[in-house]
């Protein structure tokens, strides 16, 4: 064997073992902890959602907020308020264009690049609606 092809073999088996330790692979992936706060607020066709980010995970959320619906357990792809915050702590959003007497689910929710993390579901009903009605 000569010399040229003892080195090539040697840098070629380098290359092998070493192109499996990436330090990417020791990103650690850990989903964000929250929890769904009561809703307040309640009207015939507002209230007032939110929760709590308890931990940010990794990597970290790039959107919080609610998600809700007439039926148990909504996701982000039927109705949702995003807020606009980061980090953990507290955050509200505003339920608008509710139908009054109506019972509505919730959970507060935190996007990551590796998908969507909700919280506990809550339930509340909107009050009946007491406009006049025109005549």
């Amino acid at each position: 064997m000569t010399i040229k092809k003892v080195v090539f073999c040697f840098l070629a088996a380098g290359l092998i073992i070493t192109s499996g330790c990436n330090d990417d692979d020791d990103e650690t992936v850990k989903a964000p902890e929250l929890v769904t706060a009561e809703v307040s607020e309640i009207t015939a066709s507002t209230a007032v959602a939110g929760g709590t980010i308890t931990d940010a995970g990794s990597p970290a959320y790039t959107e919080r907020g609610v998600c809700y619906g007439t039926t148990a357990n909504p996701t982000v792809s039927e109705t949702k308020v995003a807020d606009s915050g980061t980090g953990t702590g507290s955050f509200t959003a505003d339920l608008t264009d509710l139908t009054a007497e109506t019972t509505y689910y919730v959970r507060a929710y935190a996007t990551t690049s590796n998908g969507t993390t909700y919280g506990n579901e809550v339930s509340f009903t909107t009050l009946e609606d007491t406009t006049p009605e025109e005549e």
